[in-house]
């Protein structure tokens, strides 16, 4: 092979490499403007229709598997092609392309190429393999061939490119926020990304449970624009139309109120008074709760009975309802009948100081128990609903213990030393 021949072959594979570069871009720019046509037409359509996870998870598989597709297609395949191609590679098929930029109607460029390489049919002498090859060299030996692979051709059509970029940015611009939030869904179908609201206000216990007379304490956690004040608004149920107002206190955006000595079910409410003058007329709103008050058990009448021991002779002692502390000899029977505000307790004892206990026999809300006084003691009356509350601060009652002396005798009568005859009787 000749210098000159060498120089053509090495200008026919410059072109082919030019061609398959520019093909290679073309595939881009297409591969570019289809997964932007994609991606906008479903996230517009989850903008508007939001899909369910189990869509959006089949979508995922979908749009995975074009992707997968169009990157062989329009990618890895120009590339391929590109990275195979090599100076002794058959490049006929670029040639035809040059001979028909060129209007070659007899391709003599194809016939050049494929006598320089042994490609030919072999029909004619040496000789004139030669002549034609030289006289084909001749011909085409000022043209340069990669000026025949213009990028203008590759590029897709400006309208499209156009109409395809303007509406991509047009709805970024407006939509920006839910075309993120439409692009995330899609991309990890198992959460949601709902929107942020514009303020968030939580507030704790709730919906909530407190026994009679206990305080109450309110807490408001506030996220958002700032505030002028925060109130926490409460009623009775069966009265709406009267709430009272009162304003919380404020610590590190933590917003508290303390509701003391609560009597009657309540439901209550947090508003929050945004500081900010365009926001001025919007009052933030929590949802209303419910707090619900728990009556506990309590000793409505107590009545003690004492018994002293037979051999003191000493009558029963009935106390005042109501009574607990008393004295008695030590050994005496004390029986405690108490009645409740419950219908029903589920259980109930006496609780001494020493640490005994005595469990009650209940019939209903109403019980009965017995002890017997052995040292000076104190006790308390416990009490247990169906709902495992107890009664608050039982009252503390203290048994004394009265003293048991030795019986002595006096002898009264005579009351002085005698004498006496032999068989007198003397009164004693």
């Amino acid at each position: 092979m000749t210098t000159q021949e060498q120089t053509f072959i090495d200008h026919i594979y410059a072109f082919a490499r030019r061609l398959l570069l520019l093909r290679l871009l073309n595939r881009l720019i297409w591969l570019v403007l289809l997964i932007l046509v994609l991606w906008l037409s479903v996230a517009v359509a989850d903008r508007f229709f939001y899909f369910s996870t189990i869509t959006r998870a089949g979508l995922w598989v979908i749009h995975v598997g074009i992707l997968l597709y169009l990157l062989g297609r329009f990618l890895f395949s120009p590339l391929k092609d590109y990275w195979r191609l090599k100076p002794k590679s058959d490049l006929t098929q670029y040639v035809r392309i040059l001979s028909k930029a060129y209007n070659d109607p007899h391709e003599d460029l194809v016939t050049a190429y494929q006598l320089i390489t042994g490609r030919a049919q072999q029909g004619a002498s040496g000789a004139l393999q030669r002549a034609a090859i030289e006289k084909i060299l001749k011909q085409y030996d000022s043209l340069v061939f990669g000026e025949q692979a213009k990028i203008r051709p590759f590029l897709p059509p400006l309208s499209l490119t156009a109409a395809v970029v303007i509406g991509f940015g047009l709805f970024i611009s407006l939509h920006f926020t839910e075309f993120k939030r439409s692009t995330l869904r899609l991309l990890n179908p198992t959460k949601a990304y709902l929107p942020q609201p514009e303020y968030l206000l939580t507030v704790s216990p709730g919906d909530t449970t407190v026994v009679k007379g206990k305080d109450l304490r309110i807490i408001a956690r506030y996220q958002g624009p700032s505030l002028t004040a925060c109130r926490l608004v409460y009623w009775q149920p069966d009265r709406p139309q009267n709430p009272r107002v009162v304003f919380m206190k404020e610590k590190s955006q933590v917003f508290f109120y303390d509701l003391k000595n609560i009597r009657s079910d309540l439901m209550y409410a947090v508003e929050a008074e945004p500081r900010n003058r365009h926001l001025k007329d919007r009052i933030f709103r929590s949802p209303e709760f419910k707090v619900k008050m728990l009556i506990p058990p309590e000793v409505q009448e107590v009545q003690i009975t004492v018994r002293p021991p037979a051999y003191t002779r000493m009558p029963k002692m009935v106390l005042e309802k109501n009574v607990g502390d008393f004295s008695a000899v030590a050994g005496s029977r004390v029986t405690v009948r108490i009645r409740s505000n419950k219908e029903v307790l589920s259980s109930a004892w006496v609780g001494f100081g020493s640490g005994t206990k005595v469990p009650f026999r209940l019939r209903g809300g109403s019980g009965t128990a017995e002890f017997f006084v052995r040292s000076a003691d104190e006790y308390r009356i416990f009490l247990r609903d169906t709902s495992a509350l107890g009664n608050p601060d039982p009252i503390t009652y203290h048994i004394a213990v009265l003293p048991d002396d030795a019986p002595r005798v006096e002898i009264v009568q005579p009351g002085q030393d005698m004498e006496s005859v032999p068989d007198a009787i003397i009164p004693v």
